[in-house]
């Protein structure tokens, strides 16, 4: 029986099994693709389904939806309920309102229940980044650690989060209204590869490449300006947008680079990251290993 329950929002991007096998609660972003609903990501589509259909209809611009805090109310209160404490962990609150939703329902189930503690954590990350605190998360309470113990470190490991990403297309940012459209034109015709970084909750424009090998090559030196000095003191993970055997590749020159085992599989983004960020990105997501 444990101790504490692990909540996350589903940009968490740990395969199904996993998240079954320890007994994280997954909360559903919603992604609408053809039809005027929004549907359950991870509960109605997987991940797969969604990119079929991307393959399929190019002209597709995914629009996605945030949790809301009814969804995570109802998860609190079920396991409040039982008298059990709750970490959560949600995508960096910079590119969501995961992380908002999550803390006026903990807020909401501790008033309710006020010897409860809910732990809302702003991960600064995404995917395999959050992926690497909630592995923590499950050792920790199999070690019999406290829910505030298992807080405190997952703080710091959220401090620690860098994310390095090189984009293919600017369109998807184009369509959410975060750059103009005469500027992911321009990029589209010139092959320019814009590269950007997820650090301290804020995103960084890192600059850009003529070509998707040299965007790359470039978060490759960005991952290296962090790790050089001590490759062993980081987990490491590589996520992609469907371009699956470039992503393995990288993994295998970070390993061969370093002499350090990559331990997570590379992994497709979620449909709540990549309907922002487009197809056939890919990122290296960095925290210290603590």
């Amino acid at each position: 029986m444990y101790n504490f329950e692990i909540v996350s929002d589903s940009s968490h991007d740990l395969p199904v099994e996993y998240v079954k096998e320890n007994g994280i609660h997954s909360i559903s972003f919603y992604v609408k693709l053809k039809t005027e609903e929004y549907i359950k990501d991870q509960t109605d589509i997987t991940k797969e389904e969604f990119y079929n259909q991307l393959r399929e209809d190019e002209s597709i611009f995914p629009q996605t939806s945030q949790p809301s805090s009814y969804d995570y109310g109802e998860a609190f209160r079920k396991i409040a309920a039982e008298g059990k404490d709750i970490i959560c962990t949600t995508v960096a609150s910079v590119l969501s309102g995961s992380y908002n939703s999550a803390n006026l329902a903990a807020n909401e189930v501790m008033a309710e229940y006020p010897d409860i503690k809910i732990y809302v954590i702003n991960t600064k990350s995404c995917s395999l980044g959050i992926a690497t605190m909630l592995i923590k998360a499950v050792e920790m309470r199999s070690e019999g650690k406290t829910v505030d113990e298992c807080y405190e470190l997952l703080l710091k490991k959220a401090d620690s989060s860098e994310i390095y990403i090189a984009l293919d297309t600017l369109n998807y940012l184009e369509k959410g209204g975060r750059i103009s459209k005469p500027g992911a034109v321009a990029a589209s015709l010139l092959n320019i590869k814009p590269i950007v970084s997820l650090k301290g909750n804020k995103l960084h424009i890192e600059g850009a490449s003529r070509g998707s090998k040299k965007s790359h090559d470039k978060i490759l030196k960005l991952l290296d300006a962090k790790i050089h000095a001590n490759p062993e003191n980081y987990d490491i993970a590589v996520i992609h947008g469907d371009i699956e055997d470039i992503a393995n590749k990288t993994k295998g020159r970070i390993e061969e680079k370093y002499g350090i085992k990559v331990d997570l599989d590379v992994a497709l983004v979620s449909p709540a990251v990549i309907s922002h960020i487009g197809p056939r990105a890919m990122a290296i997501c960095v925290t210290e290993r603590i």
